[in-house]
């Protein structure tokens, strides 16, 4: 088992403060610092109503949904942990892991959440199509940590089951795609109409004195999701829908950010999973589940 910190909140934050009437002291009565018990290193400010879920507890969740904690992510804000629900291989023996995933921040910027999330292991690729299709299947679920806190955690802990059983839904949505086949056109629409998104281009973009640097990101672009699309069909994986999304989510997710900064490997996780290169994934596959 990953060894798991305590997290801890601060009595409301007073500072020290010159004015001309001396150095009195400022208190922020609404306001605290969550930090780690063990080192000291302060996770965040968040109100005195905030409620912390514990790593460990956390930990407890998922190990009770899936039976195991296969992964625990830190990025020095938001934790990750992921257990294996069920595994499904599709044609080509490509292997795919039905993921249960919590995530957790300490530092007041996001609720304590759970879905469904996909995770290719050939290519270590994450698919996230769970945000969008988990949500309007009621397999998504969210708390904010304030209120009436132990009946929320409660309550979110019996809504696990619900999860659970819904494992299938993933398992469905990729055979729709695995099942569509496609030829040169299909994969050129379906490329073409999540372009801007992915290359983040807006109206300015075309403009005229633009067109000549926004059609070298568009060559660029098509070029390196053709290479992708070649190299897994040269594993033995058919020419299907679901290739062809997989090649755009795959180039979202292991690309360069802009000026060559590369995040560390936990970073990258986290958007991954829940920032913006897991909000254009789901777009992505959306997109691809409307031509299957």
């Amino acid at each position: 088992m990953t060894e798991l910190f305590t997290v801890a909140k601060t009595a409301p934050i007073t500072g020290l403060s010159t004015t001309s009437y001396g150095d009195p002291s400022i208190t922020m009565p609404n306001k605290c610092m969550t930090y780690n018990r063990e080192t000291g290193e302060p996770l965040g400010v968040v109100g005195t109503d905030y409620n912390i879920m514990q790593p460990q507890e956390c930990y407890d969740l998922v190990e009770k949904t899936c039976g195991s904690v296969d992964q625990v992510r830190w990025d020095g804000r938001t934790m990750i942990m992921q257990g294996e629900i069920n595994q499904m291989l599709l044609p080509g023996d490509d292997q795919v892991d039905n993921m249960f995933t919590i995530i957790n921040s300490f530092d007041g910027t996001s609720a304590l959440h759970s879905l469904g999330i996909s995770f290719r292991m050939t290519c270590s690729n994450q698919l996230n199509m769970a945000f969008r299709m988990a949500k309007s299947n009621g397999l998504k679920l969210s708390i904010r940590h304030s209120g009436d806190w132990d009946t929320k955690v409660a309550e979110f802990s019996r809504a696990l089951d619900h999860i659970k059983e819904g494992r299938h839904q993933f398992s469905r949505s990729v055979a729709t795609l695995v099942e569509r086949k496609v030829d040169g056109d299909d994969i050129d629409k379906l490329w073409k109409s999540v372009g801007s998104r992915v290359l983040g281009l807006t109206k300015a973009d075309f403009s005229e004195d633009k067109m000549e640097s926004t059609s070298l990101k568009i060559n660029g672009y098509v070029s390196a999701l053709t290479e992708i699309y070649e190299s897994e069909r040269a594993q033995g994986l058919p020419d299907s829908l679901w290739l062809a999304a997989n090649a755009v989510t795959k180039h979202v997710q292991h690309k360069t950010a802009k000026r060559g900064r590369k995040a560390d490997a936990d970073r990258r996780f986290v958007d991954n999973a829940i920032g913006l290169r897991a909000n254009i994934s789901s777009y992505v596959m959306s997109e691809a589940l409307q031509m299957a």
